[in-house]
């Protein structure tokens, strides 16, 4: 079983966007991020950020509310960038404001602290790169969805 790929969400997201049936919202902080907030499944909040170019997604983070840690809440981070986006610097870019709209938001909320983590494949450099720039240390673990070698990596928001 492979591991879940962020990328399926961009693809379905790409799908839905030029129907004008997804309720994005102007991020408060960053005006060239769009955000929708729904459900993933029942109860199980998720957070989209996105950048669009004419009807198209180029690049997506999202947080999906996943198993707490030492009591706080957590939220799993996923992302992924158009195959004709890659090798910019995007992944970086929408990973940095959707964390900065997301602590924002949480902040005023008074719901911090909390965590966010990722789990990214250890054969996937490109984003390897990506959550050890943004993010604290890693450990390298088993990933639980496919059994392969993985990085996780946690970073507490306060």
């Amino acid at each position: 079983m492979p591991m879940t790929d962020p990328f399926d969400a961009l693809a379905s997201f790409q799908k839905m966007l030029p129907l004008g049936v997804l309720p994005l919202q102007r991020a408060q902080l960053d005006p060239t991020v769009r955000v929708m907030v729904d459900e993933a499944a029942p109860g199980v909040m998720r957070f989209t950020y996105v950048r669009t170019l004419v009807q198209r997604a180029t690049e997506m983070a999202l947080l999906v509310t996943c198993e707490p840690i030492d009591g706080r809440p957590c939220w799993a981070l996923g992302y992924a960038v158009d195959p004709d986006y890659r090798g910019q610097g995007r992944a970086k870019s929408i990973v940095a404001a959707a964390l900065m709209e997301f602590e924002t938001g949480m902040r005023r909320a008074g719901a911090l602290p909390m965590y966010v983590e990722t789990v990214v494949g250890a054969d996937n450099a490109a984003s390897l790169k990506v959550a050890t720039h943004l993010f604290e240390e890693g450990e390298p673990i088993t990933d639980s969805v496919s059994g392969l070698p993985a990085l996780r990596v946690l970073r507490k928001l306060v």
